[in-house]
């Protein structure tokens, strides 16, 4: 998928959250409440995409409580210098062979363990 088809999907499904936005659904009260998403973004929490020149969010990177998933992290470790943006993105919302077809975005709760083998089959090669 290319990062047009990215963009569209991903914003249209998922939505993308401002620093702001991301920082209001986690509940962050603190003078500067963007602080915790950029350090989420800083620590390979959570990935941004550009949106008009600034950085945004995928909504799929917070759980329900406004916090990043869990499982983000290792699948972004595993593509830590290979894909970012809106290719990154791109990959979360493509049907995968290794997870039988399905959308990394749609077990990364249920199997967050497969999707960051997803992430990593690429680099690891075959056997």
């Amino acid at each position: 998928m290319d990062s047009e088809e990215a963009r569209v999907v991903v914003t249209a499904e998922h939505g993308v959250l401002s620093a702001a936005e991301a920082a209001r659904r986690a509940g962050s009260r603190g003078h500067s409440r963007t602080v915790a998403v950029r350090r989420w973004q800083q620590t390979g929490k959570v990935f941004a995409v550009p949106v008009a020149g600034l950085d945004h969010y995928p909504g799929f990177c917070f759980g329900p409580d406004g916090r990043p998933r869990p499982a983000l992290a290792g699948v972004l470790a595993a593509f830590a210098g290979r894909l970012e943006g809106w290719e990154l993105a791109g990959w979360f919302v493509t049907p995968n062979g290794q997870l039988g077809g399905l959308r990394p975005v749609d077990v990364l709760d249920d199997d967050p363990a497969a999707v960051a083998a997803a992430a990593r089959a690429p680099v690891d090669g075959p056997d």
